[in-house]
């Protein structure tokens, strides 16, 4: 079962989202992934917080000193807030939100 997960780093672990859903992707190649905002990302993948933390340490290398990120798995109806569709489909729909985002 796909469960849904919000990223949250700072910016001296990565100059892009791009430097992190490339690894997202190499996890769980159904990933589906939204950037929200800055130094945020939404994603569904099949593994655990903990898999997915280790896998991103060994993988990214930071790009200054002090990087930080927190990998949280998303759980439904506790939450509230202001986000365009295709954020709450992410977190709320994990198995039937679509993979690729909209243009």
């Amino acid at each position: 079962m796909r469960k849904s997960f919000i990223l949250f780093y700072n910016v001296e672990l990565a100059e892009s989202f791009e430097a992190i859903t490339t690894h997202l992707d190499e996890i769980d190649p159904e990933c589906k992934w939204y950037v929200p905002m800055p130094c945020c990302i939404f994603f569904t993948s099949v593994q655990s917080p903990t898999f997915i933390s280790g896998f991103l340490r060994g993988r990214i290398t930071p790009v200054r000193s002090g990087a930080l990120f927190l990998v949280i798995e998303f759980k439904t109806g506790k939450t509230d807030g202001f986000l365009p569709f295709r954020g709450w489909d992410i977190l709320n729909n994990p198995d039937s939100a679509p993979r690729d985002p909209p243009a």
